[in-house]
């Protein structure tokens, strides 16, 4: 019965240690692995956070150009209304001008 690596020849032991070395060595690049995992996933849930922020403050600003559409719209319509009651009122002030030259 072996009681420790003492009682191993040289060969069993270097096998031994190269075995626990080896195995110490799988662990930490699996460790190092998962770790560099999840720090991309850190990254991945902070880009697609920023992106949805993004995209949340693209479509304010798409509610806030349609509603300057829309208020330059009524802005509009309004000057033209402004527009054809001016034209209406000139061309009732050329026909009284008329009136009165006769």
């Amino acid at each position: 019965m072996i009681k420790g690596i003492s009682d191993l020849d040289y060969n069993d032991s270097k096998k031994l240690l190269t075995e626990i070395l080896e195995r110490a060595k799988n662990e930490e690049e699996e460790l190092h692995r998962e770790t560099d995992e999840k720090k991309i996933q850190i990254l991945i849930h902070e880009y697609e956070k920023r992106l949805e922020e993004s995209k949340q403050a693209l479509d304010e600003k798409d509610r806030q150009i349609e509603a300057c559409n829309s208020r330059l719209r009524e802005i509009e319509e309004e000057l033209f209304n402004v527009a054809k009651k001016k034209n209406y009122f000139e061309i009732q002030l050329e026909k009284l001008n008329e009136q009165r030259s006769l």
